[in-house]
């Protein structure tokens, strides 16, 4: 049985270890469809050191741009609630939460992919 969390179901999730200056892939299945995303954070002085989420769509993969999260104290999704990331072929949107810290030029990333269960 897949986790649920208040009326979504968690159907992929990632504890990533990732250095200063690399990118991580994540791919997972999810109702038929080979999700496959690319996680990078960068820095931005231009945004007043705010941290924002950008998410593009490309040919083959989705694009997660994580801005400006190099926060000791730590980080997580611009808002408390799941954020849409996809949509989906059979109805339904695909979202995501995530946390972060930043310790000694280390990105410490946790991100679940959640599906809202239909009412």
């Amino acid at each position: 049985m897949k986790p649920k969390i208040g009326s979504y179901s968690v159907v992929h999730s990632e504890a990533l270890i990732i250095p200063r200056g690399l990118d991580a892939w994540v791919s997972f299945e999810v109702q038929g469809w080979n999700a496959k995303y690319r996680i990078v954070f960068e820095e931005d002085s231009k945004a007043d050191k705010r941290f924002m989420i950008t998410v593009t769509g490309l040919a083959d993969h989705g694009l997660i741009r994580l801005v400006n999260w190099q926060n000791t104290s730590g980080t997580a999704s611009a808002s408390v609630e799941p954020f849409q990331i996809g949509s989906l072929a059979k109805g339904g949107r695909l979202l995501a939460m995530l946390t972060h810290w930043y310790i000694a030029g280390i990105n410490r990333l946790d991100i679940e992919f959640l599906v809202e269960e239909r009412q």
